[in-house]
């Protein structure tokens, strides 16, 4: 089994949460069982009216198709411990397209059309047993007869003693007709009207008719004991009529007493990743500029090096990788700001790439750059899974976070969804360094010498006062600076000044004399 969709039980009247009746506070109701089930259904559809086999969306190909999915899926499995054992055996479809006229009394105070249309339907499945119509009725309690009613045929509406109104979708009951000198006729039975024209509209009254047929079969299965129910309304799908979709196929919501929730049992486990791509990644430079480099002495000392300042036009698309989802809402957020649908624009901080130079020469025009930076966001729709992102050229260097969250349309609190279908990713792109660069300053070929130069001069330099350590008695007092200008030293001249070096630490630092003398005999050529 895959995930379980899950909704906290509604009032069947309101649609608002269940409550207790003395305290008025949200409850779970309890439901009992006292014995009848169906182990495995024997279920015959029949098309009824002028309509079928209908047109467009909704035809009846369209919805055996939408039968065989919730009786062949995952959807029934959370019946198991209600004593349902399957599989639903599903009979060829019965069209009869026999005119259907169902007049109904006006609504007024006490008036149930629901009543009409059930004696209707009634009468109709009995003259069909009578006239022998329908195979293996004797003694076959396993039979659920399904009537699809002509979309002509408007919801019924009741109305009780004090006029408030309530519209009935589908209904179930049973037919008991014993007779002690043949077999017994018990099946049950119920209709789905077909009014609305929407496929999953219907296969979802279709699906809450069947699961309460299942597991209160002739009224002596399992129904509702706190809070009690109004009549009509004790069944395990009445607390649950929340709307979800399982390998397509729109389906009702029903209890689960085991874990006292509404469930929707769906096939697939739903998983969210993200990844991104960069679609354009374009340079936009400056005019080239003059900077001071504060180097240090034995570099050379500050000099001026040429430079520009590089911006850059960036567009990025987040892809959010959805998988087991029927009909997933998506939404975006960056660094916190939810990304809306359609276009629009959000700001974030932004650093800038200054250039190096002397605190008392600074590039003023630096320190008055944005610390923010723009983007343009375009969002195609609620369900949309990518968005693109737009920054500069002429915008600083940004950080991005993108959370995604996704959840099935239909898990929403405003039906009691608890949320069991919402996954989240988080996607860190961007940086100083990172691939959502925006800005840098690009230094001239001698810049990037000077620094590499100076580099090796400050290298050697650390690694001379490691092999010399302290001073020691003889040694002359400027013997650093002796040995540095001679092991710097490019010109012709290098090989004399490395010997006098040498001479000088013969008799205090005889290893390292030795050491120059070597340097100073590669230093002429062939030698």
């Amino acid at each position: 089994m895959g995930d379980i969709i899950t909704f906290s039980p509604r009032d069947p009247k309101t649609g608002l949460p269940l409550t207790d009746p003395k305290t008025g506070l949200p409850v779970n109701p309890t439901f009992v069982g006292k014995g009848s089930k169906i182990e495995h259904p024997d279920l015959l559809p029949i098309f009824r009216g002028a309509y079928w086999p209908g047109s467009g969306d909704l035809t009846v190909t369209s919805i055996m198709n939408g039968i065989y999915s919730i009786v062949g899926g995952p959807y029934l499995q959370g019946l198991w411990r209600y004593g349902y054992a399957g599989p639903v055996n599903v009979r060829d479809a019965m069209v009869d397209t026999s005119p259907l006229d169902i007049p109904l009394p006006a609504p007024a105070p006490g008036v149930s059309q629901t009543q009409e249309v059930s004696n209707r339907v009634h009468d109709y499945i009995e003259w069909l047993v009578t006239n022998d119509k329908i195979d293996n009725v004797d003694d076959n309690h396993d039979l659920i007869v399904m009537v699809f009613l002509d979309p002509a045929v408007p919801s019924p509406i009741d109305t009780d003693m004090a006029g408030k109104q309530g519209g009935v979708v589908g209904f179930n009951s049973s037919i008991d007709d014993t007779n002690f000198a043949d077999d017994a006729t018990r099946f049950e039975w119920g209709w789905v009207t077909t009014s609305s024209r929407i496929l999953a509209t219907v296969t979802a009254i279709f699906s809450h008719e069947l699961v309460e047929s299942i597991t209160d079969p002739f009224g002596t299965g399992w129904e509702r004991t706190y809070p009690a129910p109004d009549p009509g309304e004790g069944q395990i799908g009445d607390v649950c009529s929340q709307f979800g979709i399982v390998n397509g196929t729109g389906v009702s919501a029903y209890w689960a007493e085991a874990v006292k929730v509404c469930v929707i049992p769906t096939a697939g486990t739903r998983r969210l990743s993200l990844s991104y791509t960069q679609d354009k990644h374009e340079p936009v430079d400056g005019q080239p500029r003059e900077g001071y480099v504060n180097l240090p002495a034995m570099c050379g000392g500050g000099q001026y090096f040429s430079y520009v300042e590089r911006t850059y036009q960036n567009n990025f698309t987040i892809h959010a990788d959805l998988s087991g989802y029927e009909s997933p809402v998506v939404s975006y957020a960056i660094n916190g700001h939810e990304v809306p649908v359609g276009e629009d624009t959000i700001e974030v901080e932004a650093t800038w790439d200054v250039p190096r130079s002397n605190p008392l020469f600074p590039d003023l025009s630096f320190y008055l750059k944005p610390n923010t930076a723009l983007l343009t966001t375009w969002k195609p729709s609620a369900m949309s899974s990518y968005i693109t992102i737009s920054v500069g050229p002429h915008a600083g260097n940004t950080y991005l976070t993108i959370t995604v969250s996704a959840w099935e349309r239909f898990d929403n609190d405003t039906v009691g969804g608890l949320g069991s279908t919402r996954r989240t990713a988080v996607l860190d792109i961007g940086g100083y360094v990172g691939d959502l660069k925006n800005q840098e300053i690009i230094w001239r070929p001698e810049h990037d010498a000077a620094l590499k130069n100076c580099s090796r001069l400050t290298h050697l330099a650390n690694g001379l006062e490691l092999v010399l350590g302290a001073p020691q008695p003889g040694d002359p007092e400027n013997l650093r600076d002796i040995i540095y200008n001679a092991l710097t030293d490019e010109t012709p001249d290098r090989a004399e000044n490395l010997r006098g070096a040498a001479h000088l630490l013969e008799s205090s630092r005889p290893e390292v004399a030795n050491a120059l003398k070597s340097l100073a005999a590669r230093a002429i050529p062939g030698g």
